[in-house]
């Protein structure tokens, strides 16, 4: 609980700092990564950030939400079609009917992660999968999976290591894709991400 809340604190900085007209050109990825019913808690914290931004009056079209689960209407949950946080009903359902999903399931990968953010994209893949930011643009990134030293696991299956994101972020700026980037990672040996990164107004 108290890693969340320190989450929703960062996050709650960065949305008081910014004017009406920043907001507009303020985009959130957020990325739970990790599939299986024990992982719950990745979703849950990503969903209850998903909703503070909400309640921030942050529009779905400035938010990509990565999920690659369905915990809500998974067989070993005992409250069917519900989510809570850390798994109890004390907690308000964060697995509500509003909430846009833009990357699930199989859709959760390495490599759709790092192309977003590089721009990378099939001509026809829809507009509200894509991040169409800007050399003006402010983004938070937020990402809930396990992890070990340079690496992210996403899907249990795939990695992204701290150069793959060193490169994309190189890449972001040479394409004038951001102004500023808020890279927050919720996983064991998070920092060691970190190692690499080199590109100018990133924020860790």
């Amino acid at each position: 609980m108290k890693k969340l809340l320190f989450f929703l604190l960062l996050l709650a900085f960065a949305l008081g700092e910014y004017s009406e007209k920043d907001k507009e050109n303020h985009w959130y990825i957020l990325i739970s990564a990790s599939k299986f019913f024990f992982n719950y808690r990745h979703t849950s914290n990503v969903l209850n950030i998903y909703h503070t931004l909400k309640r921030h009056g942050v529009r779905d079209d400035r938010i990509i939400l990565f999920l690659p689960d369905n915990f809500a209407c998974n067989a070993r949950n005992p409250q069917p079609g519900t989510m809570f946080y850390e798994r109890s009903s004390k907690y308000k359902n964060c697995y509500t009917k509003d909430i846009e999903v833009d990357y699930r399931d199989y859709e959760v990968t390495a490599a759709n992660i790092l192309n977003l953010l590089r721009g990378r994209y099939d001509k026809d893949l829809p507009l509200s999968k894509r991040l169409l930011s800007d050399e003006n643009s402010k983004i938070t990134i937020f990402i809930s999976s396990h992890g070990g030293d340079n690496f992210i696991k996403i899907q249990d299956t795939d990695l992204i290591q701290s150069e793959d994101f060193a490169h994309a972020f190189n890449e972001m700026h040479i394409k004038k894709r951001y102004k500023e980037i808020l890279f927050i990672t919720d996983t064991c040996r998070a920092f060691s991400l970190y190692q690499e990164i080199m590109a100018p107004d990133i924020y860790m």
